[in-house]
């Protein structure tokens, strides 16, 4: 048995895995919950959320510049293949996952803070 029977994550509604799809990054597949090492408690999550939101930080650093949003549309607009504009969408589309990934943390925080575990 590789999943956890007794997820907070799933319990709160933060997670989107099926319970025969949750499997931890050492698994091998492809798709895995990045939350499965995580222990649910307060002080595990409080870490855990610092650490998304500095590598939120340190990706819209550089790539929400006004500038450089102007910049990735001209190029967009010459070649949307280009590579740096494939490797910039990237950035963006990662910014997201992590922000929609902090949402959860902050959810299941809250929880743990009202419940004291």
């Amino acid at each position: 048995m590789e999943y956890k029977e007794n997820c907070g994550f799933r319990k709160l509604g933060c997670c989107l895995f099926n319970v025969e799809d949750c499997k931890g990054v050492d698994s091998g597949f492809v798709l895995f919950c990045e939350m499965y090492d995580l222990e649910f408690s307060a002080k595990s999550l409080k870490k855990e959320i610092k650490i998304v939101k500095d590598k939120i930080k340190k990706i819209a650093g550089d790539n929400l510049k006004l500038k450089k949003i102007k910049e990735m549309i001209k190029a967009e607009k010459k070649d949307k293949d280009d590579i740096e504009v494939i490797n910039y969408k990237k950035q963006i589309a990662e910014i997201k996952d992590l922000s929609k990934g902090l949402e959860y943390l902050e959810k299941a925080y809250r929880y743990c803070k009202r419940t004291g575990k």
